[in-house]
């Protein structure tokens, strides 16, 4: 993970002539920050040129200067994510590297990927105030962007929830956690709408490898989610 990081920094710091000769391999899509899905690798380097995507989408809103990455909240605050590299050599607990990943503007959101020593988190921050949701995994958004789900897929990693449901409301936010067995791997399919998500559970009976089919629906009127799952069915053949 060391080694990812270190290439990662060591990207970062390329001279602006170079980034503009490196212009033609950006990400032309206007919606590859604003409204969009991060849909790149988060252990890839081309999460940098999503960053530099999205910090020239938000020229007024955010910027990123040296180590750190400052965010203009809309309170006239700043929230300040600073980069702590030197620590990854002697002090893997504060090892930290910070990477600006999407907008979601309806609810003025801002979603930041923490790359630790090994692995990785991941912050909500509304842009109005800058009241943050922490969590692991990539969020994918409602299609009215009031709610998220992240899976984290790190299977070795010993959390409490494994996939987070995040309810981004104008006065606070609340999250949702579920835990599941370390033989079952989650995967996301889809939002159905905004109340129901789409997702599928994969495990072994037995020898035989298995999917089922899970819709999570809210509970009306309630940040509350009810999961209900389908009959059990072989896995098809890769």
């Amino acid at each position: 993970m060391w080694r990812f990081l270190t290439v990662l920094i060591a990207s970062l710091f390329v001279s602006q002539i170079a980034a503009a000769q490196d212009s033609t391999s950006l990400p032309k899509s206007p919606k590859t920050c604003i409204d969009a899905d991060f849909k790149a690798d988060p252990f890839d380097d081309k999460t940098l040129k999503y960053e530099k995507a999205c910090l020239s989408e938000l020229s007024s809103q955010v910027k990123r200067t040296g180590l750190s990455l400052v965010i203009n909240l809309e309170n006239g605050h700043k929230k300040i994510y600073k980069d702590n590299q030197k620590a990854c050599d002697d002090n893997a607990d504060k090892c930290i590297t910070y990477r600006l990943a999407s907008y979601q503007s309806q609810v003025h959101g801002f979603f930041i990927i923490e790359y630790h020593y090994e692995g990785f988190s991941s912050q909500f921050v509304d842009g109005r105030d800058g009241k943050t949701i922490s969590f692991r995994g990539i969020p994918r958004f409602s299609p009215d962007q009031s709610t998220f789900v992240a899976i984290d897929e790190d299977v070795e990693n010993l959390v409490i929830c494994n996939i987070t449901i995040g309810y981004i409301g104008k006065e606070s936010h609340e999250t949702a956690c579920a835990y599941w067995p370390d033989e079952e791997n989650w995967s996301f399919v889809k939002w159905i709408d905004n109340e129901h998500i789409s997702l599928q559970a994969s495990f072994n009976s037995g020898d035989a490898p298995m999917t089922q089919d899970v819709v999570v629906a809210r509970i009306p009127g309630t940040t509350e989610w009810i999961w209900n799952r389908s009959v059990a069915k072989p896995a098809p053949n890769e």
